[in-house]
């Protein structure tokens, strides 16, 4: 037995590369493919491949076995699947009084960033309504924002890209851009019920399109915006902010939202929201009102 087995791997020293010395005192060359507490496995470009059982090898070169890319740590895994974004769809039925009076359907698309001390946000929101087969809604509205937050969100630096397109507003396109401070005036240190209240001031500047001012207005900034985590399941926001003409002072608008909404337990991703936008306008064409009131309430879908 111990002959054949010589015989086999002087052979094999002949083609291989591998380092490996028998319990019979011969050195001979494989390639080690595996090896275990029982036997090694070598494979030899002939003689293909072959288990010599680990009680006939004396000495050998550890192989070092290959990194599979494909396996993946649980951890790993997990943060391959988180993503950096946190998006909401919803869809909303409300009523809305302005030019018109009447019911409204709305839809809205956000999806936020956040990483390290930047945060990107971007909203779409549709608003449409009929009253007698006759259009009183066709709104769309669209921003994006960037904030910088500084040391424990006390003091944040923000800037902001809007644009709207309206059917019945004293204009028909309207793009908005500002930035500023956002710094907190109020923090609760309730950890089951935690609520801040921020201040806003800044600068920016609006250019409306088919409009009665069609000049660029240079704006100020001035508002509040809160916040109220009342439990797990539920918050409330709201906003106020004052944009007033930097060279007319009768010129000005308030923009003001709200929203509360509440998780269906039985449905993690689902919520139900209510929420309320008011803009009020100081100067508009004569045949128009200077505010827009929009009340909804709807579903919201989170992912």
């Amino acid at each position: 037995m111990n002959c054949i087995l010589f015989t086999t791997f002087t052979f094999l020293t002949l083609f291989s590369s591998e380092p490996i010395t028998l319990s019979t005192g011969e050195t001979l060359n494989v390639n080690i493919i595996e090896q275990n507490d029982d036997a090694f496995v070598v494979e030899h470009e002939v003689l293909g491949v072959m288990t010599i059982p680990r009680n006939d090898v004396s000495s050998h070169h550890e192989v070092a076995q290959p990194i599979d890319d494909s396996i993946v740590e649980p951890e790993q895994e997990q943060a391959k699947l988180d993503s950096p974004w946190s998006q909401r769809v919803t869809l909303g039925f409300g009523y809305q009084q302005s030019q018109f009076n009447s019911m409204d359907i709305s839809s809205s698309y956000h999806a936020e960033k956040r990483e390290g001390k930047n945060t990107l946000a971007i909203d779409v929101n549709y608003r449409f309504s009929e009253s007698e087969d006759v259009r009183t809604t066709n709104w769309l509205a669209t921003s994006i924002a960037n904030t910088w937050h500084g040391q424990k969100d006390e003091w944040d630096v923000f800037t902001t890209l809007k644009f709207d397109w309206s059917e019945f507003q004293s204009w028909d396109q309207r793009l908005i851009v500002d930035g500023g401070f956002e710094f907190t005036l109020l923090r609760t240190d309730d950890e089951n019920s935690p609520a801040f209240l921020k201040g806003r001031f800044g600068l920016g500047a609006r250019q409306e399109f088919h409009s009665i001012n069609e000049q660029l207005i240079p704006e100020g900034l001035l508002g509040l915006k809160f916040r109220w985590d009342v439990s797990d399941t539920q918050f409330l926001t709201a906003d106020s902010t004052w944009f007033p003409d930097l060279e007319d002072a009768e010129n000005y608008r308030v923009v003001t939202n709200a929203k509360w909404n509440m998780r269906i337990e039985s449905l993690d991703n689902l919520q139900f929201s209510i929420g309320l936008h008011h803009e009020y306008d100081s100067i508009v064409a004569s045949d128009l009102k200077n505010d827009f009131l929009h009340i909804t309430a709807g579903i919201e879908y989170a992912f």
